[in-house]
């Protein structure tokens, strides 16, 4: 997959970076939809957060993101934003970082292959 790079202020990274945050997603994916003229994605953080609160209470085993996604949404992420590993990542670094208290990191799953999380 080629990889596109390019210069930022430090004011500009700020910004970005404010921007990204308020819709739940990193610089990179933020930079890439806008870039692209992605209005809204289903795969933000954000977005999986949303969806985590309604399926899931604090009573429920813990879940892992593609439980939050039809098998065709899940498909079609790697069309939408790349791997899942990234949107993973961004999940993490969201529920940890920029919206904590409703949902916690587990475990990385029998396999250590998907991380899991338990609801609040």
């Amino acid at each position: 997959m080629p990889v596109v790079r390019f210069s930022v202020t430090d004011e500009e990274l700020k910004e970005l970076e404010r921007k990204a945050k308020e819709e739940g997603t990193t610089v990179k994916l933020y930079s890439k939809n806008k870039s692209l003229g992605v209005e809204s994605s289903i795969f933000t953080p954000k977005e999986a957060l949303r969806r985590a609160l309604i399926k899931y209470t604090k009573d429920d085993e813990p879940f892992c993101l593609p439980s939050l996604y039809t098998d065709e949404e899940w498909l079609e992420m790697s069309k939408s934003i790349g791997t899942a590993g990234q949107f993973g990542k961004a999940f993490f670094v969201y529920v940890k970082d920029v919206d904590p208290g409703k949902v916690e990191y587990v475990d990385g799953g029998s396999r250590g292959k998907r991380a899991r999380y338990k609801v609040l």
